[in-house]
């Protein structure tokens, strides 16, 4: 019989409790993530939002490869990257 539940959460296809540990990421398109930019970000956004995290993230390009930076931190205010997108538009 259905029953509801609180408090599930559901299983990532991401590393997001690896990621969001205060440090810089820098991921690898089409190996740490494979969808574009823009969809990432968005995904990254989701995960700081629900767990009341700030974001910041940066697209990097080098010798061919596109990588996202990303740095989740406490609090939107605590973003220590002044020009970094904390949004999922930029």
């Amino acid at each position: 019989m259905a029953e509801t539940v609180q408090g599930f959460k559901f299983p990532s296809r991401y590393p997001w409790d690896q990621w969001a540990n205060g440090e810089q990421w820098k991921l690898k398109q089409g190996e740490d993530f494979h969808v574009g930019t823009k969809s990432f970000r968005g995904a990254a956004w989701q995960h700081a939002r629900s767990n009341n995290l700030g974001l910041s993230t940066s697209v990097v390009r080098e010798d061919g490869a596109t990588y996202m930076v990303v740095q989740f931190s406490k609090s939107e205010s605590d973003r220590i990257s002044p020009g970094w997108s904390s949004t999922p538009e930029g």
